[in-house]
């Protein structure tokens, strides 16, 4: 199994020159592209499936994880919770069988394979850079990780709420195809897609 970015040919060059674009969560809710729109990007929501008193530590700890202060002494019923994940930019490629994967995203006529996704990770953070700042004082940090096809909602009146950061890497199981993993930079600043400039970017590829 090996692990792809599929791109237009015309950013080819580029992008093997070592500059790499990471668009925002935002702008994948509301892009033009259909094969990639999803309008529950770092979204998520959580729901009570009843009558929720916050009389034990567990419980007053869950709602506190959905933004819900409540004294031990309220009662919550039929309440869904929405959580939204800050400025966070993704870098996204496929791991899977090629030619499966080359259906999927027919739209893109370019392919490069990444030999080593952990290496190409690991280069990205360490010497990375963004207008000539350093990643590591652009951003917060960085995940790498497999997306999981699972819905977003949570019933917070049986489990705990998934943490906010991982959200991230969840997506409804209709984009399953994708077979996506994920580079999240947690940024701290918020906008449209960044550039990330990385010396020798090609090594992993």
């Amino acid at each position: 199994m090996g692990a792809y970015k599929f791109l237009n040919s015309k950013y080819l060059d580029s992008f093997l020159a070592g500059r790499l674009r990471l668009g925002s969560l935002e702008s994948y809710r509301s892009i033009e592209n259909p094969e990639i729109r999803d309008e529950r990007e770092g979204i998520d929501r959580a729901f009570q499936s009843g009558a929720i008193v916050p009389n034990t530590r567990e419980m007053h700890q869950r709602l506190l994880a959905v933004g819900i202060d409540a004294g031990r002494g309220a009662t919550l019923i039929n309440n869904t919770f929405v959580r939204s994940i800050g400025s966070t930019h993704i870098f996204c490629y496929s791991a899977g069988p090629l030619q499966e994967l080359k259906k999927r995203w027919s739209s893109y006529d370019a392919c490069v394979e990444i030999l080593d996704p952990n290496a190409f990770a690991s280069k990205i953070w360490e010497r990375g850079s963004v207008g000539g700042m350093d990643l590591k004082r652009f951003a917060e940090g960085m995940l790498h990780a497999p997306v999981a096809y699972t819905y977003r909602d949570t019933d917070i009146s049986v489990e705990d709420p998934l943490p906010l950061h991982l959200t991230v890497f969840r997506k409804e199981p209709r984009f399953s195809p994708d077979s996506e993993y994920r580079l999240a930079l947690i940024s701290r600043n918020t906008g449209g897609a960044v550039f990330v400039g990385v010396p020798d970017a090609a090594s992993p590829f």
